[in-house]
């Protein structure tokens, strides 16, 4: 709130941050992070420890969530500890807000891209839910421009339910998902003549995911034991001229953590994680298309493709956190395996 810039969006304030290079705006790798000199494929992002597929709609617009649903935003660039694995980069964990209503209460936001509403609710004595739903509302104004053949449409919603089963025990039933279709010209405007204009072809991009998931929180003694269980469904597709990708990933998620307090100055973190993956890709391609990496990189390879994959990776880890003032000290050990 208090960061110019951030247009009210936390995950924009992510860019401001010592070590967290600026894409370019309104290019394809808008919205992207690169951590620490790393690859914006190299870092991971999570919301409610879920992996998710992507962060940011098209062209830095905003978050693939709506921030007032948003409690706290964890960013690793480097040196992140055992808990998390498979990233170069660094890392990126959202935590979205317990639905605690007394009454029904909610608002509208807007802006000249987009427009949404979130609202909270209680249900009953133990439980409460709150949703948000938003779209942007740009491509009403105008159908395209020099630049897109088609104008960028994106859209997210999350409805959680939460409940507490006893005191120090909580369940929550969460269903979130974003999306994002466009249609550009392949190449860049300003590179090309009016021959290359008139040449150039159109390229059309759609992306959405979906997720369901299941988390509980227990307390026990003065353990934290935390559980995510999540479905996620993510559809990528690209077309440009006679070329076309499609990729579709579906897996199952699945995380557990505790932490052990063993004395005033010492905490036991131990947990694992496991990712199963069902993987469908299919490129048709008959030339490599180099401007399209970022968007399409089944087209940029310039190899066609016909493959379903599965996959399981997994990780492990043991973590002893010291404090002593305001020094902290974790040494951990991760086993990964894929």
């Amino acid at each position: 709130e208090d960061t110019p810039g951030t247009h009210g969006d936390p995950f924009r304030l992510i860019q401001s941050l010592p070590g967290v290079a600026q894409t370019r705006e309104y290019s394809p790798s808008a919205g992207e992070l690169s951590l620490r000199g790393a690859a914006p494929g190299d870092s991971r992002f999570f919301l409610d420890g879920v992996e998710i597929p992507y962060l940011f709609h098209f062209q830095e617009y905003a978050s693939v969530f709506h921030t007032r649903l948003l409690e706290r935003l964890e960013v690793y660039p480097s040196t992140f500890g055992t808990q998390y694995g498979n990233a170069v980069g660094g890392i990126v964990e959202a935590v979205s807000r317990s639905p605690e209503a007394e009454q029904l209460h909610g608002g509208l936001n807007w802006s000249l891209v987009n427009a949404g509403t979130w609202v909270a609710a209680p249900v009953g004595s133990v439980g409460a839910a709150s949703g948000s739903a938003r779209r942007s509302y740009a491509d009403g104004l105008g159908r395209s421009s020099d630049q897109y053949t088609i104008w960028p449409v994106f859209w997210d919603y999350l409805g959680r339910y939460e409940h507490e089963l006893k005191p120090g025990h909580r369940v929550s039933l969460t269903a979130f998902g974003a999306g994002d279709r466009y249609g550009r010209l392949a190449r860049v405007v300003d590179e090309l003549d009016p021959l290359g204009l008139e040449a150039d072809p159109e390229f059309l991009f759609d992306r959405a995911f979906h997720a369901l998931s299941l988390r509980s929180s227990n307390q026990v003694g003065g353990a934290l034991l935390r559980s995510s269980l999540a479905l996620v469904h993510d559809r990528w597709e690209g077309q440009v001229a006679e070329d076309e990708q499609f990729r579709r990933e579906r897996y199952a998620w699945l995380r557990e953590d505790a932490l052990v307090p063993i004395g005033e100055a010492l905490q036991i973190a131990v947990g694992l994680e496991a990712k199963l993956t069902w993987l469908d890709r299919r490129a048709n391609v008959s030339q490599i298309w180099p401007e399209l990496a970022t968007e399409a990189p089944l087209l940029t390879r310039g190899v066609s493709v016909d493959e379903s994959l599965q996959r399981f990776r997994g990780g492990a880890y043991l973590e002893p956190r010291l404090q002593w003032g305001d020094l902290r000290v974790q040494p951990g050990l991760r086993v990964q395996w894929d």
